[in-house]
C-alpha cells in the first residue's frame, strides 16, 4: 500500500499566500465600502500579487498581510502620535529624549544643566 505523500512545501506556501491574498482582498473591500483611505494598504496588495506572480509566496504572505493589517496599524500610530509627550525631557538639540540625571545629551552633547 502507498502512503500519501504531503503536498510539496512550495505547494502548501503557495496555497497560503493565496489564502492571504485574498483574505486581504475582503478587508480591503469592506474599508473601501465604509469609504476609508486604502491607498497604502491597496499598495501593499499590488506588491503581494507581483510577488505571488514570481513564485515569491513568503513575500506575497508577508505583503497581503500587511495590506490587511495596514490601515489598523495607520490608526494604531496616530493614535500613538497624538498623546502628549507630557513628562518625557527632550534635548533641545537634536530632540532625542534624556533622563533627569544626566548633565548632557548623550546623542550631541548638548549641556542639559549648568553643573
Amino acid at each position: 500500500m502507498a502512503e500519501a505523500k504531503a503536498p510539496p512545501k512550495d505547494a502548501n506556501q503557495e496555497e497560503e499566500a493565496k489564502k492571504a491574498i485574498s483574505a486581504a482582498e475582503d478587508a480591503l473591500a469592506d474599508l473601501i465600502a465604509d469609504g476609508k483611505d486604502t491607498k497604502d494598504a491597496e499598495l501593499d496588495l499590488d506588491l503581494a500579487r507581483d510577488a505571488m506572480k514570481e513564485g515569491d509566496f513568503a513575500g506575497a504572505i508577508e505583503l497581503a498581510n500587511l495590506a490587511r493589517a495596514g490601515p489598523e496599524k495607520v490608526k494604531a500610530v496616530k493614535k500613538e502620535k497624538a498623546k502628549p509627550d507630557v513628562g518625557k525631557l527632550k534635548c533641545p538639540g537634536c530632540d532625542e529624549e534624556l533622563q533627569p540625571e544626566w548633565p548632557t545629551c548623550p546623542v550631541c552633547g548638548y549641556k542639559t544643566r549648568g553643573d
